[in-house]
């Protein structure tokens, strides 16, 4: 069995669950090992992701061995979450001044807005003594997102699709606020949108009398998907897929391995024929962050091979469909 205790420049027995304190530590002694320990508390997480970051094209059994059970290090969840942010900030743009957290906020955009932002903070910590908090910061880093968005729609990028179609299919940017760390990957990955804005888009001015969704949801948006969305994009719940991962994933109350896939009506759409009726449980590799599996896209088309097409937050252009995404080509 491994030791508990631990070899840090202290005095008194310090293992992983506490610290004993010499009876005879002087006052000076304790502010030091405070000052210590705050350095360590604003250093660790930096440590964590450049010590992955060596590994990365140095060992290839990483994450096997991250994932041991008898590993005592850090998670493999706090190894890609720490050396994700490593890897955005070289060693000369961190902010000595500033948290972990702070520089977590902005790995997502790039690298002037990330800079620009850190050097705003840099200024009020100087300026009052007290750096912003990372809600301040995180409303930030919203605001420059919504910005970038519009000055796409203005350019093109993602001007809303003409006519009116009978399928739609919609992978939606969901926009979690129940775990910091997973809302910030999922934010460094892509702008994300909170129910409102989903709620808002045109979408029921785009859609035949008779018509069908296709509606992607994760197992925390289920009912946000099934009640609002459904509802205020004027379509009835019917169903649902669910597409089981080869790959578990982060979570809070349980890690997710699934995604579904809501299927919802408008007037007198009918379902695809008999023949054509597949299981609704699909297994298929998870692959790029939030990209779902091309079996969906080829069952679609399966099924109403003949209806016009409206795929909204794609990725790149589908032949036969129309489409509509902050990630496609202009």
């Amino acid at each position: 069995m491994k030791s508990t205790q631990l070899r840090l420049p202290f005095r008194g027995e310090i293992s992983r669950t506490g610290w004993e304190l010499p009876a005879d530590l002087t006052f000076e002694e304790w502010q030091t090992d405070g000052e210590l320990l705050g350095k360590i508390e604003h250093a660790v997480s930096w440590w964590i992701g450049d010590w992955w970051i060596y590994a990365e094209h140095r060992y290839g059994e990483r994450k096997a061995i991250v994932e041991r059970e008898d590993w005592e290090g850090p998670s493999f969840d706090n190894c890609a979450h720490c050396g994700m942010v490593a890897r955005k900030f070289e060693t000369w743009r961190r902010r000595q001044v500033l948290s972990f957290n702070h520089h977590r906020e902005v790995a997502g955009l790039d690298t002037v807005d990330a800079d620009a932002l850190l050097d705003r903070c840099e200024q009020i910590k100087a300026d009052t003594g007290q750096a912003p908090t990372i809600r301040e910061l995180r409303n930030w880093v919203t605001e420059i997102r919504r910005q970038e968005n519009l000055r796409r729609i203005a350019a093109g990028a993602m001007a809303w699709p003409t006519g009116r179609y009978a399928v739609v299919y919609a992978d939606p940017p969901w926009r979690y606020d129940f775990s910091p760390t997973i809302s910030r990957e999922i934010e460094n990955q892509y702008p994300t949108m909170d129910l409102t804005e989903l709620c808002a888009l045109p979408v029921g001015n785009s859609v035949t009398d008779d018509a069908i969704l296709y509606l992607w949801a994760t197992a925390p948006k289920l009912d946000a998907a099934a009640t609002d969305i459904v509802k205020a994009w004027g379509f009835e719940y019917r169903t649902n897929f669910v597409w089981v991962k080869d790959k578990i994933g982060m979570g809070y109350h349980a890690r997710g391995q699934h995604e579904h896939l809501l299927v919802a009506t408008r007037g007198v759409m009918p379902p695809p024929a008999q023949q054509d009726r597949v299981s609704s449980v699909v297994y298929g590799e998870r692959v790029e962050h939030s990209a779902k599996p091309v079996e969906f896209y080829e069952l679609i088309e399966r099924f109403y091979p003949d209806l016009p097409k409206l795929e909204l937050f794609a990725r790149a252009p589908r032949l036969g469909w129309a489409a509509y995404g902050n990630e496609l080509p202009r």
